[in-house]
Order: structure tokens, then C-alpha cells, then sequence
């Protein structure tokens, strides 16, 4: 069932995550920064491949149809959400350790709900408490170290 799918997707992400994490503390320090995230980029291009692959055979996809704008989204996500944010990622975690970092990992979730906020998003009074007890938790655990 799609459930069932959906279930273990998000299991392997949050172990293949943590073992990155762990990963990153022992051996990132070690390489310089851009051989890191090359490494890391050509690891997640070999694992994702097959799935690339597999995809493309049920749903065939028309790299034509792209329009600029859709190339200038590419271009986009391919430098801000994850040059960036695995530099970011792999330095706190060299600095701090893969258990302390991984406490601002729920930050995430706040900080798409502002950004959601600046395309017409609503946020509703639900996703504000949420964001409360995520700050709040991040705060405790912080604060208690």
C-alpha cells in the first residue's frame, strides 16, 4: 500500500541521514570541504540512479517541455538548498558532533513555514503552535548541554 511505502521512504531517509551524520564527524574534517561534497554528491547520484532509472521507464519525461523559468528552479535548488545547505550541514557537524546537530534539523519545519509565508502561504494557528514547541524543544535541548 502506498502507506506502507510511504512508511519505509521515510525510515530509509532518517537512517541513510544519520549514517551520513555520523559519517561526515568522522571522516569530513579530513577532506577538504569541496571533496566532501563532491563524494557526497557522487555517492547520492550512484544510490539514486536506479531510481532515476526505474522512474523514467514507467513515466517517460520530456526534458523539452522545461521551460526558462523551470531551468532558472533547477538551477536554483541545485545551488541554494544544497550547495549551501550541506556546506552548512557538514560544518556543524564537524564542529559539534552529529547528535548536537542533528537537535536544529526540526528547525527546518519552522523555518518553511516562514518562507511559505513570503509566496501567499497561510499559516495557520495550528503550524504556530507546532513551530512553539519545535522552538521550544530546540531551546530545552540546547540549554541543557
Amino acid at each position: 500500500s502506498a502507506r506502507k511505502y510511504l512508511t519505509h521512504t521515510v525510515l530509509a531517509a532518517v537512517l541513510s541521514w544519520s549514517v551520513y551524520s555520523v559519517i561526515m564527524k568522522k571522516w569530513g574534517g579530513e577532506l577538504p570541504k569541496q571533496a566532501t561534497f563532491l563524494v557526497t554528491m557522487l555517492i547520492g547520484l550512484f544510490i539514486l540512479s536506479p531510481f532515476y532509472v526505474w522512474e523514467s521507464l514507467q513515466s517517460p519525461f520530456q526534458w523539452g517541455s522545461l521551460t526558462l523559468d523551470m531551468w532558472l528552479g533547477i538551477v536554483y535548488i541545485s545551488i541554494f538548498p544544497t550547495l549551501v545547505a550541506f556546506t552548512c550541514w557538514n560544518e556543524g557537524v564537524i564542529r559539534v558532533g552529529p547528535s548536537r546537530a542533528s537537535n536544529y534539523l526540526h528547525l527546518i519545519v519552522v523555518f518553511a513555514g516562514i518562507f511559505a509565508l513570503f509566496i501567499g502561504e497561510t499559516y495557520t494557528l495550528v503550524q504556530f503552535i507546532g513551530a512553539l514547541f519545535i522552538i521550544g524543544g530546540v531551546l530545552l535541548v540546547s540549554n541543557s548541554k
